[in-house]
């Protein structure tokens, strides 16, 4: 039975390493974070609950929507009525955060957390997985890398002859920003959120409004516009998270109080803005492959596809 090695537990890896193993693959995740999701996030802070990465997805294609009633008669996922009727897909939330989604489908895999892979090594025994303290993993015959582009491209190189292709991919940053305990709460937002035409803010969701969460937290999550976060990525989260409320509090007409909760999160790769152009890349000689929403577009829904593209080729 073939072992392979996936390094990343977001949407794409997730899948992934779903698909491998209802396969008959033996597969091992590897991620660096403390849990599941990836840019399908979810942060818990005391009583209260931040989707502040992915807000919703779509599930259009047939492969996903066959899934998707699973996934709705399982609990892990229910609508999120749109802002617009005219919209023609219904926005899609996991439940209660945005993780569950990722969290169901890793739910029988063996998954190794906080192991962040800093180098591939490859020899006769197969790929050896590096960290930081040494091996975290070794013998797999084959490796599949979940993650953002420019860290694909890092783990990769000089192994596929991918490394021009990947440095044309192109990644833009966001800044989000959670809210909560506010002096003066704001009016309700519209479900299913809220884009901006505006210089600061690309977008706003009322977070609580999302099915199966605590609707009396009146949590709130805003996106920072790519301009902004290009411009102040390295500015301290804290003078960012009061710039994006004082604009926020502006165009919501509220006293400039600022909230008891008010906390920034920086993405550094938040949204592909030119993606590859192909489901997937694959080398069968080095039984090495990536994946991720990067290689068809700023989805969630790609991140999917791309998952199971790299699953139908190995």
């Amino acid at each position: 039975m073939p072992r392979v090695a996936v390094i990343g537990a977001g949407a794409a890896g997730a899948m992934l390493a779903r698909s491998l193993q209802q396969r008959g693959l033996a597969v091992e995740v590897f991620d660096k974070a403390r849990g599941p999701g990836g840019r399908m996030a979810t942060r818990r802070q005391g009583a209260y609950a931040f989707d502040h990465g992915a807000q919703y997805f779509t599930l259009r294609d047939p492969r996903l929507t066959r899934l998707s009633d699973d996934w709705v008669k399982a609990g892990v996922i229910a609508p999120w009525q749109p802002s617009e009727a005219s919209m023609e897909a219904p926005r899609w939330v996991a439940v209660p955060g945005m993780n569950a989604l990722a969290r169901h489908l890793l739910s029988e895999v063996t998954v190794h957390w906080r192991a962040a892979i800093t180098a591939l090594e490859r020899d006769d025994g197969g790929w050896r997985l590096h960290g930081d303290q040494g091996v975290l993993g070794e013998g797999f015959d084959q490796v599949a890398l979940a993650l953002p582009a420019p860290q694909a491209r890092s783990l990769l190189a000089g192994l596929g002859g991918w490394d021009q292709r990947l440095a044309e991919v192109i990644m833009a940053p966001c800044w989000a920003v959670m809210l909560a305990d506010f002096v003066e709460p704001p009016p309700p937002g519209p479900p299913g959120g809220a884009r901006l035409d505006d210089p600061l803010l690309a977008w706003v969701a009322h977070d609580a409004s999302k099915p199966g969460r605590v609707a009396a937290s009146d949590t709130w999550v805003l996106h920072a516009s790519e301009p902004f976060s290009r411009g102040e990525l390295e500015q301290p989260g804290e003078e960012v998270a009061e710039r994006l409320w004082q604009r926020f509090a502006a165009l919501q007409g509220l006293a400039m109080t600022p909230p008891g909760h008010l906390v920034a999160h920086r993405w550094r790769y938040a949204r592909v803005t030119e993606p590859l152009g192909e489901a997937c890349l694959w080398s069968a000689e080095l039984g090495i492959g990536a994946c991720g929403d990067w290689c068809l577009g700023a989805r969630v829904e790609a991140a999917l596809l791309s998952g199971l593209a790299l699953a139908d080729v190995l």
